[in-house]
């Protein structure tokens, strides 16, 4: 049904969940999993001359770098085949949910998995959503994980 799953990763709480449902998953399927992490650099959009910029988006990338490897851990431990798909383009502001269509494009995906706060109203129109915008755009389905709500997890 689904060869390769594509599970974006943050250090959210919610991808987190999302990772363990997509390892699932694919450990249940028999499916490579992609673990896909894009550097979200949307400070660059305010002051690109700022010596501060390359800071963050360096620390960003290192950041990506390390939640990139403990999930790839994570999956392996779980005996699912896991690759990598990331993207740190550290002066260009980039879409995240354009980003994670075009990674799992290329990775050949065939559904993609993402945590969600499921935040409503104002917070959501403040915060706007990265899930939310993939929903509406993504030409495959999309698995939403949501926080935990203190219920065990069947995984």
């Amino acid at each position: 049904m689904y060869d390769t799953i594509m599970v974006a990763i943050d250090a959210s709480p919610t991808a987190e969940h999302a990772l363990d449902e997509a390892i699932s998953l694919a450990r249940s399927l028999g499916s490579k999993l992609v673990i896909a992490h894009v550097v979200d650099n949307a400070h660059i959009k305010y002051d690109l001359n700022s010596p501060f910029v390359r800071e963050v988006s360096d620390a960003l990338a290192r950041r990506g770098d390390t939640l990139v490897s403990a999930a790839i851990r994570k999956a392996q431990l779980a005996g699912v085949h896991a690759a990598v798909a990331i993207t740190r383009d550290p002066l260009t502001y980039i879409d995240i949910a354009t980003e994670l269509e075009r990674l799992a494009s290329e990775a050949g995906a065939q559904v993609l998995v993402l945590g969600t706060h499921g935040r409503r109203g104002v917070p959501r129109a403040l915060l706007g959503s990265v899930a939310e915008s993939v929903v509406r755009t993504s030409s495959l389905p999309v698995l939403l994980v949501k926080k935990n709500t203190g219920k065990e997890s069947h995984s």
